[in-house]
């Protein structure tokens, strides 16, 4: 019976974050070209140059496989490998590579790749946590909770086809990561009296 109500619970939750991405998507404009680059992944001129960039990265990612080339390293490799004045004019002479996994992996190797995710991953699993502890009861709390779980799996998500990482969108995650902490820690303290 347990099993049966955590479970239900995981599917409202899942339920709700979807609604709640896609209301957001018809209305804050980034959040809807996410949306529109899943739906024609694979399309586009800009999905297959997107995986252009993507071999870039995991190429660079094969050569340097424990440190990476550097931060902000793939820049370079594009503009040494991919840019083409011809093609592009003067506009993008340095791109990134349009996924924060792959580009992570790139510049970053496996050892900050494997850091940032498993910050990622015990921020997230953190906030989850948040809704176990009944927070139901306090309605402002519950709803600065369920906007974390969305904000920070909309920049999960996000990350795949976008440089979330290194622009204004990282902004808004760590705010949505931070009221996380912040509530926990909260909790904590009063936990402790």
């Amino acid at each position: 019976e347990h099993r049966v109500k955590s479970a239900l619970k995981v599917v409202v939750i899942c339920i709700v974050s979807v609604a709640l991405f896609v209301l957001l998507a018809q209305y804050v404009p980034f959040m809807g070209e996410l949306l529109e680059r899943f739906s024609t992944s694979g399309e586009d001129d800009n999905t297959t140059v997107r995986f252009q960039y993507w071999k870039l990265a995991l190429d660079n990612f094969r050569e340097h496989p424990l440190l990476g080339i550097g931060w902000d390293g793939f820049q370079i490799e594009y503009h040494e490998h991919l840019y083409s004045r011809n093609y592009y004019g003067n506009d993008y002479p340095y791109m990134n590579a349009h996924n924060v996994y792959c580009q992570l992996l790139c510049e970053c190797g496996l050892v900050g790749t494997l850091m940032y995710i498993s910050s990622a991953v015990s921020w997230f699993v953190m906030t989850l946590r948040l809704l176990k502890k009944k927070l139901r009861r306090l309605t402002s709390e519950y709803g600065v909770v369920m906007f974390s779980i969305v904000m920070q799996t909309f920049f999960y998500m996000y990350c795949v086809t976008g440089n979330c990482l290194y622009d204004r969108m990282f902004l808004f995650y760590t705010i949505a990561v931070g009221m996380a902490i912040g509530i926990s820690t909260q909790k904590d303290v009063l936990d402790t009296f």
